[in-house]
């Protein structure tokens, strides 16, 4: 496998062409500028006990229930790197597909921009950070 650096890395965006399916996409933005981002998918387990053998000895065992995600960005403000759009998007609660990779693979979810922040220090760079939260089950994906 070879490694990717972080500044090849890009989010891609649009709104939601499908519901459930975060392989099929529409038209899709790139934000550049990303300085960071984090994709965390997470499975819900409950723990069940069971009996292996006639001596009634028991086995901890999980189940995986439901698949959950969650990204958050942060990158520069600049009207043509794209991050002032994701603004938008979070300010009218648009469902969106996203896609975090390098424009060959990536992985991909479907959800709503939950925070939005921007910042500035004296003298620096406007910048932003958001928080999404995914519906459905991330996937990793292959650009066309």
């Amino acid at each position: 496998m070879a490694a990717v650096q972080g500044n090849c890395i890009q989010l891609y965006y649009g709104d939601a062409s499908d519901d459930t399916n975060p392989t099929s996409f529409g038209a899709l933005t790139a934000v550049t500028g990303i300085t960071s981002c984090n994709f965390s998918v997470t499975n819900a387990t409950f723990e069940a006990t069971s009996i292996v053998d006639s001596s009634c000895n028991t086995r901890r065992e999980f189940a995986v229930g439901t698949t959950s995600g969650s990204m958050s960005i942060e990158g520069i403000i600049d009207n043509s790197l794209g991050g002032d759009e994701i603004f938008a998007k979070c300010e009218a609660k648009t469902k969106l597909d996203l896609v975090w990779g390098d424009g060959t693979h990536g992985v991909a979810g479907i959800g709503f921009c939950t925070n939005f922040e921007i910042s500035a220090g004296m003298d620096d760079f406007v910048t932003f950070s958001a928080s999404f939260e995914l519906s459905g089950t991330p996937s990793s994906i292959g650009f066309d």
